[in-house]
């Protein structure tokens, strides 16, 4: 489960020898977790899309020329990488929303084409800590 700042922040062992850097280290985490959960999602934390927010599918490398070939494979990983939630999001697309299905949880998320809202069973989402918690962050993400 998705931890909440206040979990984050009382997971630090203050019973730990704590050192000077031990501390700044970990202010820089709290901060960088707060500004991420604190942010609103974007469909590229889900799937990988690229720069400009349009959605990436995995190339089919092998009916392509080298260097073409080479561009979009380090496209599609940069994508990939920029990815910051586990699971298998499958997307199914309408004219109103775009809506991703974790097929790992059964949990999803929609986002109207209309308003850019995002959308959940829990309600609106309006930052990544709305989501339901069970949507998890990739290893590294923290």
């Amino acid at each position: 489960m998705r931890k909440t700042l206040h979990d984050f922040v009382i997971g630090f062992d203050s019973d730990a020898k704590t050192t000077r850097d031990a501390l700044t280290d970990f202010a820089e985490k709290v901060t960088r977790f707060a500004k991420l959960t604190n942010r609103e999602p974007k469909l590229g934390d889900f799937i990988p899309c690229g720069e400009d927010g349009n959605i990436l599918g995995k190339p089919d490398i092998h009916s392509l020329d080298h260097s073409t070939a080479v561009a979009m494979h380090n496209e599609y990983q940069e994508a990939l990488d920029r990815v910051i939630f586990k699971g298998d999001w499958e997307l199914i697309e309408s004219e109103t929303h775009i809506e991703l299905l974790c097929k790992n949880t059964g949990f999803w998320v929609r986002q109207s084409r209309i308003t850019q809202d995002w959308y959940c069973k829990k309600g609106i989402i309006n930052r990544i800590e709305d989501l339901p918690r069970e949507i998890e962050f990739k290893e590294g993400v923290i």
